[in-house]
């Protein structure tokens, strides 16, 4: 590449190039030198404490000590862990996956004679 005869676009991507390498060149040796400071377990600990921390610093910590899930209960779903409680907060699992596999396997939309012929109506 001829230093005089130097595009727009060539000049672009040559900028573009050195700031990425330069970045990468900033940031990648604060954690290498990081790393022989403290080790995997160091970082681990000191997160988990952190966590906690900020956990404690909450007034309710438990669900059961809130004044907003105790009345919820006491409005509407009766008493923890009773059939209405139940019913509505907790999920039920189906097996779908034969259904799935069949409309795979046919490679149709089973409901591709309801919209023949009609346009998309916002086109």
């Amino acid at each position: 590449m001829d230093t005089l005869n130097i595009t727009r676009r060539d000049f672009l991507k040559t900028c573009g190039a050195l700031a990425g390498a330069a970045i990468v060149g900033v940031r990648l040796p604060s954690p290498a030198l990081a790393a022989d400071e403290k080790t995997l377990k160091d970082y681990m600990n000191d997160r988990i404490s952190g966590v906690y921390a900020a956990d404690g610093k909450f007034g309710i910590r438990a669900s059961q000590d809130n004044r907003q899930v105790r009345k919820l209960y006491d409005d509407w779903l009766g008493e923890p862990g009773g059939h209405k409680a139940h019913e509505l907060l907790h999920m039920q699992f189906r097996d779908r996956s034969a259904n799935i596999k069949r409309l795979g396997d046919a490679a149709v939309n089973p409901r591709a004679k309801e919209f023949e012929g009609q346009t998309y109506p916002f086109e």
